[in-house]
């Protein structure tokens, strides 16, 4: 907040203004020199919109410093760090050089000049934070000036700073208040008319250190002899400060002291958490009254509730403090952490609780408030705050050991959270052995639910299947039904394990249940992640329409909520992407994968960015773009390298990399990947056919073709066939039966081929799959030719057999289009309406304009503009505009 009375310093605000051309600017001065002070006259005196955070030492979570100066920046420049505080705000949060680097995006698309200032900047300490501001300025765009606030030089790359001439500095002398300065701020702003040499004196004695500077003034008011007073003012800064504190505390009513030296303990200061210290009910009429009287008091709010206390003044009401009253110091410390844990401060309360420190009281509040802590995204101080506990006071709580166990996989780390909880399950044991009926005890059971259910997800998370199935189904027996947060995350694994395990109902009544009880505990991102887990059952199963109306929903509840949760809507439109693309709708298929690309890159998810290349590589191939299809297999290699993937994202950005090859004629690259994968028959044979490792194992399958083993593909593809009949996979099952089919072919059991490809397209034709069959190539088209010719004339299998034909001859027919929402003018005319049920309906954009040339030849101008438009709409877009206006039912 600025002052109300402030010094104009010309010479210290042209010193400032050099920040405006430059990435960053240093204000670095022992305590008490006017670095927050000048600042604020600055930004007053040049008008200059300004994010400010003020920190302390409890600000060096890398997260929490983050959610401050991103809130700081949304607020002087609405809406330029909407996207990076929502990644924050995620679950499992990205890197941090992935927040920043869209920060840095969005600041660069601004036209005014963005200005940050990190006040007491020397507080932060830790080295991730360092790291992490030094990336900010590494490349900075033109618009960004971070102003840095500190009593002594930072941690950052000064040094190549400095050579490119990127860095303001400002060091104590330039902040020295000359004598001329002195004389203006004792009459402008303390209202104290002094005498030449008086002032030049005072100048002198106290070298122009603002701090003495106000002390001085301070004592000086009232006082019967100033020049007296200032013949004997002097010394060290120290000295100074002790001094001048004794004069401004003894001058000040006894009920001001022993409020100032009793709230002392506080980092940041409200009324009624300086009522529950004293014992008064004047708190906020007491932080008024001191803030008038200019007592080193700064307020953090335009609302006046909370201030905290200048670092010097607070240091000295600190050491009066501990002389005066230290007995009463963890007390005191226990009323402001019962106030924080009321008021849901946890993190501040628990901070009081360890500097008493009362270790056991600390560890009950943790325990009791982690799991809040953790849906609130806060496991990086959940693991700071247990991390300044002994171990045997987490040992001992098994209640604690396992939150402890959960913010670390929360975290990524398995390893630490398996041992955490072993640490638990021996405090359970060692409480069942000394209470024989603790098994019965509620609480026990509901402790030993979710050890199980931390076992499931570790095992979940290490793709071990039966494991997680075994410690699943324990936690769903142990905990209770009101449990729904953690049942539901147990019903999760379960519904994963099933999956691996090819059980698809049960796998699918999981889902549906953990979807179920993640809406009761309002938990969108589980509930979402559970339904569009069920959808690529559905399409394991050959459901394809009943998948993609799931993946709607995912999309309609992500997008609506906003925020965070629209980046859930990133692997909907991937599997969208997958069924498109199947039903040979390529340009549809295209905008669902970009769209997803997009998201996984806005949010830093390179699960969904690589899921989403996946599918964009095969759908340039598809369309004939090899180069764009070759770039996009580039970008994908690169995330897998650069990105932390799950094992199962790898496999599948390995196998597509190997198709892509196979399509485009590099025999090598795939048979490479095989090698590397060092599948064999036996080891491919003997696992489920989920829909992941289908893929993975049917690439595998062309890749023997192509070596022309086909004994071994023969024997590969009739064990996944057998595999995907007993399992149900009935959309796993149309690929095989296709590769079947051409496998028979190369073997000269022609017959057999045909029967085959018959059974197939039986499967397939009810969902309208085209290019499980199309991909295969002129092979595919020779056979489905010979199968034409078998079927009756007029029966609908033959008439399936022709659109599969004819889409062989439109392969790579649709021009690119890009990303967008639909630009179509209100109100529609006739003809537009017509083109947009066109356009929903799967008609190419160049079919639909030629038959716009043959329907209005004579407006022919009309026919541009409206093609124009075209390729700026988002098929899916054009598709829900039909619907809402009547064109589709």
């Amino acid at each position: 907040r600025v002052p109300s009375r402030l010094l104009s310093r010309p010479r210290v605000f042209q010193r400032l203004d050099r920040g405006l051309e430059r990435p960053l600017t240093i204000l670095a001065a022992p305590a008490g020199f006017g670095k927050t002070t000048s600042l604020c006259a600055w930004l007053q005196h040049t008008l200059t919109p300004a994010a400010w955070v003020s920190l302390d030492a409890g600000d060096n979570d890398p997260i929490q410093f983050w959610t401050y100066a991103l809130t700081a920046l949304e607020s002087a420049h609405p809406g330029v760090a909407t996207t990076p505080l929502a990644m924050l705000q995620l679950p499992h949060p990205p890197p941090l050089a992935t927040v920043l680097r869209t920060l840095i995006n969005a600041i660069a698309a601004l036209a005014d000049d963005v200005v940050l200032v990190l006040d007491d900047y020397h507080l932060i300490d830790a080295p991730a934070i360092h790291e992490s501001v030094a990336l900010l300025l590494a490349h900075p765009p033109p618009q960004l000036h971070l102003y840095l606030a500190c009593r002594s030089e930072p941690p950052l790359p000064l040094a190549r700073l400095r050579a490119y001439d990127q860095v303001n500095e400002i060091r104590a002398d330039d902040l020295r208040f000359q004598p001329d300065e002195v004389g203006a701020w004792l009459v402008d702003v303390v209202g104290l008319h002094l005498s030449a040499e008086d002032v030049a004196s005072l100048a002198k004695r106290t070298d122009g250190w603002a701090a003495g500077l106000q002390l001085a003034a301070l004592s000086l008011q009232g006082h019967p002899d100033p020049s007296r007073f200032i013949a004997s003012f002097g010394g060290s800064h120290r000295y100074v400060l002790t001094y001048l504190g004794e004069e401004v505390l003894a001058a000040q009513p006894p009920e001001v002291q022993s409020f100032l030296v009793r709230t002392a303990i506080l980092e940041r200061l409200c009324g009624s958490l300086c009522d529950a210290l004293t014992g008064q009910r004047d708190g906020q009429a007491m932080l008024a009254r001191l803030e008038q009287a200019g007592l080193f008091l700064i307020r953090l709010d335009d609302d006046g509730r909370w201030y905290r206390y200048d670092h010097l003044f607070r240091d000295l009401l600190r050491h009066r403090l501990h002389e005066e009253r230290s007995a009463e110091i963890p007390d005191l410390h226990r009323r402001a952490a019962r106030w924080l844990e009321g008021a849901g401060l946890i993190a501040e309360a628990a901070e009081h609780l360890l500097a008493i420190p009362d270790m056991e009281e600390a560890a009950r509040l943790i325990e009791q408030s982690v799991r809040a802590m953790l849906v609130r995204n806060e496991s990086s101080a959940v693991l700071s705050l247990i991390g300044r506990l002994p171990e045997e006071a987490i040992a001992t709580r098994p209640r604690l050991c396992l939150s402890h166990a959960g913010a670390l996989l929360s975290s990524g780390r398995l390893d630490d959270a398996e041992r955490w909880i072993a640490h638990a399950e021996r405090s359970l044991a060692a409480a069942s052995d000394e209470k024989h009926p603790a098994p019965l005890d509620p609480a026990w059971r509901d402790l030993a639910g979710e050890v199980a259910s931390l076992k499931a997800a570790v095992a979940a998370m290490r793709a071990d299947a039966a494991t997680a199935i075994q410690y699943a189904r324990i936690a769903l027996e142990t905990l209770p039904e009101q449990d729904v947060f953690s049942r539901a995350s147990a019903f999760l694994t379960l519904g994963l394990a099933y999956d691996v395990n090819g059980d698809l109902h049960a796998a699918n009544d999981a889902l549906t249940e953990a979807s179920r009880l993640s809406v009761a505990a309002d938990n969108l991102p589980m509930a979402t992640l559970a339904l569009r887990l069920r959808a690529y059952l559905l399409i394991s199963q050959g459901r394809l329409q009943q998948a993609a109306d799931l993946l709607h929903q995912v999309i309609h509840v992500s997008e609506a909520r906003g925020g965070a949760l629209a980046a859930l809507a990133g692997g909907a439109y991937s599997g969208l992407a997958m069924i498109l693309y199947e039903r040979n709708d390529l340009v549809g298929a295209r905008l669902a994968a970009e769209k997803a690309v997009a998201l996984g890159q806005q949010w830093a998810n390179p699960e969904d960015e690589v899921d989403g290349l996946v599918r964009l590589m095969l759908v340039h191939q598809a369309e004939g773009q090899t180069a764009a299809a070759i770039e996009a297999g580039r970008r994908v290699e690169h995330l897998i390298r650069s990105s932390t993937t799950f094992p199962w994202t790898r496999a599948l950005a390995a196998a597509a990399g190997a198709l892509l090859a196979l399509r485009q004629g590099r025999r090598d690259d795939a048979e490479r990947w095989a090698r590397e994968r060092e599948l064999s028959t036996e080891e491919i044979a003997s696992d489920s056919t989920s829909l992941s490792q289908s893929f993975e194992r049917i690439v595998y399958a062309r890749v023997l073709i192509a070596q022309q083993r086909l004994a071994e593909v023969a024997e590969l593809v009739g064990h996944l066939q057998r595999q995907a009949e007993t399992e149900a996979r009935i959309g796993n099952l149309v690929g095989i039966l296709a590769l079947q089919a051409l496998v028979w072919q190369a073997q000269g059991e022609s017959a057999k081929a045909l029967d085959t490809l018959e059974h197939a397209l039986e499967l397939a034709m009810s969902e309208g799959y085209v290019r499980v069959f199309v991909d295969e190539g002129a092979p595919m088209r020779a056979l489905l030719a010979r199968l034409r010719e078998k079927l009756p004339k007029g029966s609908v299998l033959r008439r399936y057999v022709d659109t599969l034909l004819a889409a062989f001859d439109r392969t790579g027919a649709v021009p690119p289009l890009a990303v967008g929402r639909p630009r179509l003018i209100e109100p529609l005319s006739a003809r537009e309406r017509e083109v947009l049920l066109l356009l929903a309906r799967g008609r190419s954009n160049q079919e639909i304009a030629r038959e716009l040339v043959v329907a209005v030849s004579t407006v022919k101008t009309h026919v541009h503009n409206l093609y124009a438009k075209l390729q700026a709409a988002d098929r899916l877009e054009a598709v829900m505009r039909a619907r809402e206006l009547g064109l589709l039912d």
